[in-house]
């Protein structure tokens, strides 16, 4: 709400500000009361979302692709390709949330699914996002197994924590090489608008 006062729409900024204040204290509540009920509905709403958005992609195109690219990013359901992708990423995270419950039986197809919507979009951001959280739960979960994945493990997160550094010390050369400016807001000059 603060950012009202300097907002160029005072009115729209608090508008959505309640309406998103609303939205997160309605999930907040349906998280602490009833979480793995809450994250299972989410999930199967996001899967539910990104099989329609497949199916508009290759079925009604002039609504399914994104028209401001040239390369044909599935939009799907979703008014942009990035709303797409963030949704189907917080998707991937409730399909890596209800791994640990037995019942639920098909995990992998899920998320394989998912992912391939992920790279459907073409939203780098969520993209990016979701590698790294895939690669994390991956580490996360061979840490419980057996000497040798552990040890590939911990390799594995040697091998990143230079890669780390050398993006936090070098960021210039790290988003020219994402073809992203430094604010990583894509090729706008978005505080220029």
């Amino acid at each position: 709400l603060l950012s009202a006062i300097w907002s160029a729409a005072p009115d729209v900024t608090v508008r959505r500000s309640i309406i998103t204040g609303g939205a997160l204290l309605f999930g907040a509540y349906a998280y602490a009361v009833h979480r793995d009920a809450f994250i299972k509905i989410v999930g199967r709403t996001i899967l539910a979302l990104a099989a329609i958005s497949v199916a508009v992609y290759f079925f009604i195109p002039s609504i399914g692709v994104d028209p401001g690219f040239v390369s044909a990013p599935m939009g799907g359901v979703f008014a942009q390709k990035n709303i797409l992708g963030y949704t189907v990423l917080i998707g991937v995270l409730c399909t890596l949330y209800t791994r640990n419950d037995r019942r639920v039986r098909i995990f992998l197809p899920e998320l394989i699914f998912l992912v391939a919507c992920l790279l459907l979009s073409q939203s780098t951001t969520s993209i990016g996002t979701a590698a790294i959280v895939l690669f994390t739960s991956a580490i996360l979960a061979s840490l419980n197994g057996t000497g040798a994945q552990r040890t590939l493990s911990l390799l594995a997160v040697w091998a990143i924590v230079p890669l780390c550094f050398v993006a936090a010390l070098f960021p210039d050369a790290v988003t020219q090489a994402l073809n992203r400016d430094i604010s990583l807001s894509g090729r706008l000059p978005i505080w220029n608008i």
